[in-house]
């Protein structure tokens, strides 16, 4: 079999030139894909250091949401910290994903209106959903599946912490079936999770089953 020819842009090696880096087609990727920056906007969060952190018995401020705040797909709030309002550039919306990219990478939450104008962390990116292009919905299963973390996992660069840059995650693959097939897989996910059992056993049979519905249903 004949070696592969292909060529990558010299403003876009950055500090990688390692083929295999740049090959995301030598990972099993679906037929039918779209790079994420063609889905979604993305945003970094806000870096502010612990000495600008309010004292808990502030009321005002804002609520820094962190990698921490993120626990199966949910913004768990209780123990985020209040930063200044000088701190608020960027604030999340109703609808929006967040991803980490850096230590614990790939991990998701959607963000609902409890946390509508909360701040993130530098570690997160801001995911937001372009309209009439991908379902929201299918968009944050999807950057959760077994597919899109393979990529994220292969991306990532760094010995002592970990992270993904903003140039690799714009190129991240997602699967992209019809609007119709996306909101179809959205909804069969969420009526799976209805069951969620608190088990770890039941939990991870969950999970197998959801990374089966992106292998059977989305190739």
């Amino acid at each position: 079999m004949g070696a592969k020819i292909f060529s990558v842009k010299a403003s876009e090696l950055g500090k990688r030139w390692d083929v295999s880096f740049h090959v995301l087609s030598e990972l099993p990727l679906p037929r039918e894909a779209k790079r994420l920056e063609q889905l979604a906007q993305l945003k970094q969060g806000t870096s502010v250091p612990s000495s600008k952190y309010l004292d808990y018995s502030a009321k005002d401020g804002l609520l820094y949401i962190r990698i921490s705040d993120i626990s199966n797909g949910q913004i768990f709030g209780e123990a985020a910290k209040r930063i200044p309002l000088i701190f608020g550039k960027v604030r999340l919306k109703t609808g929006d994903i967040l991803l980490s990219i850096r230590g614990s990478i790939g991990k998701t939450a959607l963000v609902t209106e409890k946390f509508e104008g909360t701040v993130p962390s530098s570690q997160l990116v801001v995911v937001r959903s372009r309209k009439h292009v991908v379902n929201r919905k299918y968009l944050f299963r999807a950057l959760s599946s077994k597919i899109v973390q393979k990529q994220l996992d292969y991306l990532k660069v760094g010995q002592v912490i970990s992270y993904v840059t903003m140039l690799q995650l714009r190129r991240l693959l997602i699967p992209f079936p019809s609007l119709q097939e996306q909101v179809r897989i959205a909804d069969k996910i969420e009526e799976l999770e209805k069951g969620y059992a608190k088990t770890s056993e039941e939990r991870e049979r969950i999970k197998q089953e959801i990374d089966r519905i992106f292998e059977v249903d989305v190739y």
